[in-house]
């Protein structure tokens, strides 16, 4: 099974948690507080795109477009070289399709993944294919 498709947004990075405890229970939180709407578009975008979960091995190509600084120079292509790391925008992905295009990320056998800025008038966001075995 091949499947292609586009998650419109903001890419946002799943790094660290934060941790505290609140009366006698430990309460974790992401540190990125964009993080949850970003999963919740790339989990509702794997939920219109998968309706059973894929076996393995599972191969992913992923290639964010981050917004353009309104600084950055129209004329010349610059490397995004800056946050979001890279590795943090692939987990977000990884854990969204988690449950529903695969039943654990451990399934993938192949990934590739870049980011670049978005050009000007283009939109922000990811495109992600997917290939793999049924279910």
């Amino acid at each position: 099974m091949t499947t292609d498709f586009w998650v419109a947004g903001v890419p946002q990075s799943q790094g660290s948690a934060k941790a505290y405890v609140r009366g006698n229970r430990a309460i974790v939180t992401s540190a990125n507080a964009n993080l949850k709407p970003w999963r919740d578009a790339v989990h509702t975008a794997f939920q219109a795109n998968f309706s059973e979960l894929l076996t393995a091995p599972i191969d992913v190509e992923l290639a964010f477009v981050l917004p353009r600084p309104k600084n950055l120079p129209k004329t010349r292509i610059v490397p995004h070289t800056k946050k979001p790391d890279l590795d943090k925008l692939v987990r977000a992905i990884f854990d969204s399709g988690t449950g529903v295009a695969w039943a654990d990320d451990a399934n993938m056998d192949r990934v590739s993944a870049s980011k670049r800025y978005a050009e000007i008038g283009e939109q922000s966001g990811v495109h992600i294919h997917v290939t793999g075995g049924g279910a």
